[in-house]
Protein backbone atom coordinates (compact mmCIF):
# COMPACT_ATOMS: atom_id res chain seq x y z
CA UNK A 1 0.00 0.00 0.00
CA UNK A 2 1.06 3.44 -0.73
CA UNK A 3 1.60 4.29 3.04
CA UNK A 4 3.90 1.64 3.99
CA UNK A 5 6.04 2.88 1.02
CA UNK A 6 5.97 6.95 2.48
CA UNK A 7 5.79 6.25 5.69
CA UNK A 8 7.62 2.84 6.36
CA UNK A 9 8.29 4.02 9.91
CA UNK A 10 5.12 5.19 10.87
CA UNK A 11 2.17 3.03 11.74
CA UNK A 12 -0.78 3.29 9.33
CA UNK A 13 -3.67 5.59 10.88
CA UNK A 14 -7.03 3.57 10.87
CA UNK A 15 -8.64 5.84 8.67
CA UNK A 16 -6.11 4.86 6.00
CA UNK A 17 -6.52 1.09 6.88
CA UNK A 18 -10.64 1.61 6.84
CA UNK A 19 -10.40 3.31 3.41
CA UNK A 20 -8.21 0.91 1.87
CA UNK A 21 -10.18 -2.28 2.88
CA UNK A 22 -13.38 -0.90 1.65
CA UNK A 23 -12.25 0.71 -1.49
CA UNK A 24 -11.38 -3.20 -2.41
CA UNK A 25 -14.35 -4.44 -0.37
CA UNK A 26 -12.59 -6.61 1.87
CA UNK A 27 -14.73 -7.17 5.25
CA UNK A 28 -13.22 -9.81 6.23
CA UNK A 29 -11.05 -8.21 9.42
CA UNK A 30 -13.09 -5.39 10.06
CA UNK A 31 -16.41 -6.04 9.08
CA UNK A 32 -19.15 -3.37 9.56
CA UNK A 33 -17.36 -0.95 10.65
CA UNK A 34 -15.85 0.11 7.40
CA UNK A 35 -19.39 1.00 6.72
CA UNK A 36 -19.88 3.23 9.47
CA UNK A 37 -16.65 4.79 8.70
CA UNK A 38 -17.87 6.07 5.36
CA UNK A 39 -20.96 6.78 6.44
CA UNK A 40 -19.26 8.88 9.36
CA UNK A 41 -16.75 10.54 7.32
CA UNK A 42 -19.46 11.66 4.80
CA UNK A 43 -21.03 13.83 7.10
CA UNK A 44 -17.85 15.71 7.48
CA UNK A 45 -16.16 17.80 4.44
CA UNK A 46 -14.18 14.79 3.47
CA UNK A 47 -11.82 16.30 0.49
CA UNK A 48 -8.46 15.42 0.33
CA UNK A 49 -7.30 19.36 1.58
CA UNK A 50 -10.46 19.03 4.31
CA UNK A 51 -9.06 19.28 7.89
CA UNK A 52 -10.42 16.11 9.43
CA UNK A 53 -7.71 14.37 7.05
CA UNK A 54 -5.35 16.00 9.25
CA UNK A 55 -6.52 14.32 12.37
CA UNK A 56 -7.31 11.54 11.28
CA UNK A 57 -3.71 10.80 9.49
CA UNK A 58 -2.09 11.64 12.64
CA UNK A 59 -3.68 9.47 15.19
CA UNK A 60 -7.13 7.36 15.60
CA UNK A 61 -8.81 10.21 17.85
CA UNK A 62 -11.66 11.05 16.04
CA UNK A 63 -12.22 7.60 14.81
CA UNK A 64 -14.45 6.45 17.68
CA UNK A 65 -16.67 9.74 17.09
CA UNK A 66 -16.92 9.04 13.31
CA UNK A 67 -17.67 5.13 13.77
CA UNK A 68 -20.54 6.36 16.47
CA UNK A 69 -22.05 8.75 14.22
CA UNK A 70 -21.63 6.31 11.52
CA UNK A 71 -24.02 4.27 12.94
CA UNK A 72 -26.58 6.48 12.91
CA UNK A 73 -26.27 7.73 9.06
CA UNK A 74 -25.89 3.85 7.95
CA UNK A 75 -29.17 3.14 10.12
CA UNK A 76 -30.50 6.14 8.32
CA UNK A 77 -28.97 4.57 4.47
CA UNK A 78 -30.34 0.86 5.25
CA UNK A 79 -33.82 2.51 5.97
CA UNK A 80 -33.53 4.69 2.73
CA UNK A 81 -32.10 1.91 0.34
CA UNK A 82 -34.75 -0.62 1.21
CA UNK A 83 -37.21 2.10 0.70
CA UNK A 84 -35.89 3.04 -2.95
CA UNK A 85 -35.81 -0.57 -3.56
CA UNK A 86 -39.63 -1.32 -3.12
CA UNK A 87 -40.84 1.92 -4.77
CA UNK A 88 -37.91 2.23 -7.77
CA UNK A 89 -36.53 -1.53 -8.43
CA UNK A 90 -38.28 -4.38 -10.75
CA UNK A 91 -36.46 -7.50 -12.05
CA UNK A 92 -35.39 -7.77 -15.92
CA UNK A 93 -33.65 -10.14 -18.10
CA UNK A 94 -30.33 -8.68 -19.16
CA UNK A 95 -27.87 -10.66 -21.38
CA UNK A 96 -29.35 -14.06 -20.29
CA UNK A 97 -29.02 -13.07 -16.45
CA UNK A 98 -31.98 -12.11 -13.98
CA UNK A 99 -31.14 -8.53 -13.01
CA UNK A 100 -32.48 -6.73 -9.80
CA UNK A 101 -32.68 -2.78 -11.48
CA UNK A 102 -33.50 0.13 -9.50
CA UNK A 103 -33.85 3.35 -10.80
CA UNK A 104 -31.36 5.32 -8.65
CA UNK A 105 -27.70 6.70 -9.23
CA UNK A 106 -24.82 7.53 -6.94
CA UNK A 107 -24.84 4.22 -4.89
CA UNK A 108 -23.55 0.59 -5.08
CA UNK A 109 -24.15 -2.87 -4.48
CA UNK A 110 -25.52 -2.20 -1.17
CA UNK A 111 -28.71 -0.76 -1.75
CA UNK A 112 -29.39 -3.71 -3.41
CA UNK A 113 -28.77 -5.65 0.42
CA UNK A 114 -32.42 -5.91 1.38
CA UNK A 115 -33.31 -7.87 -1.78
CA UNK A 116 -33.08 -11.70 -1.36
CA UNK A 117 -30.15 -12.75 -3.36
CA UNK A 118 -31.49 -16.10 -4.99
CA UNK A 119 -33.95 -14.16 -6.91
CA UNK A 120 -31.22 -12.24 -9.00
CA UNK A 121 -28.12 -13.03 -10.98
CA UNK A 122 -26.92 -9.63 -10.92
CA UNK A 123 -28.00 -5.80 -9.58
CA UNK A 124 -27.93 -3.07 -11.81
CA UNK A 125 -28.39 0.52 -10.60
CA UNK A 126 -29.18 3.29 -13.15
CA UNK A 127 -30.24 6.96 -13.50
CA UNK A 128 -31.03 9.50 -16.43
CA UNK A 129 -28.88 12.87 -16.62
CA UNK A 130 -31.25 14.27 -19.56
CA UNK A 131 -29.15 13.12 -21.99
CA UNK A 132 -28.06 9.36 -21.59
CA UNK A 133 -28.35 6.65 -19.02
CA UNK A 134 -25.93 5.61 -16.25
CA UNK A 135 -25.61 1.84 -15.62
CA UNK A 136 -23.77 0.42 -13.42
CA UNK A 137 -23.57 -3.68 -12.73
CA UNK A 138 -22.54 -5.63 -9.25
CA UNK A 139 -23.15 -9.20 -8.60
CA UNK A 140 -21.82 -11.42 -6.13
CA UNK A 141 -21.48 -14.93 -8.08
CA UNK A 142 -19.41 -15.71 -10.44
CA UNK A 143 -20.29 -13.16 -13.17
CA UNK A 144 -17.97 -11.44 -15.10
CA UNK A 145 -19.22 -7.75 -15.32
CA UNK A 146 -16.69 -6.13 -16.69
CA UNK A 147 -17.86 -8.66 -20.17
CA UNK A 148 -21.44 -7.29 -20.14
CA UNK A 149 -20.16 -3.41 -19.62
CA UNK A 150 -17.79 -3.64 -22.18
CA UNK A 151 -20.49 -4.93 -24.76
CA UNK A 152 -22.16 -1.89 -24.43
CA UNK A 153 -19.24 0.61 -24.53
CA UNK A 154 -17.94 0.58 -21.02
CA UNK A 155 -15.66 -1.42 -18.20
CA UNK A 156 -14.83 -2.07 -14.91
CA UNK A 157 -14.49 -5.22 -12.63
CA UNK A 158 -15.76 -8.88 -12.91
CA UNK A 159 -17.68 -8.24 -9.59
CA UNK A 160 -18.48 -4.15 -10.51
CA UNK A 161 -18.70 -2.31 -13.83
CA UNK A 162 -20.77 0.29 -15.62
CA UNK A 163 -21.41 1.83 -19.27
CA UNK A 164 -23.54 4.41 -20.80
CA UNK A 165 -25.77 4.49 -23.05
CA UNK A 166 -29.32 6.18 -24.79
CA UNK A 167 -31.69 3.85 -24.26
CA UNK A 168 -31.72 0.93 -21.36
CA UNK A 169 -30.89 -2.14 -22.55
CA UNK A 170 -33.24 -4.41 -20.39
CA UNK A 171 -37.21 -3.53 -19.69
CA UNK A 172 -38.85 -4.89 -16.62
CA UNK A 173 -40.33 -8.67 -16.62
Amino acid sequence: MAWEYFFPQKEMPLAVTFAGRYDVWDFSQHGNMLNEFQSGIRLFDHYPESEIWNKLLNGNAEIDSILSKGQIALRFRTNRYTSLIKSFSFYAEFEGYKAICCNVGSTSSQLFDSVDELTYDIMCPFVFDGKQWTVSIYTKKDIDCSVIAKKYGGGGHKKAAGFQCLELPFKKI
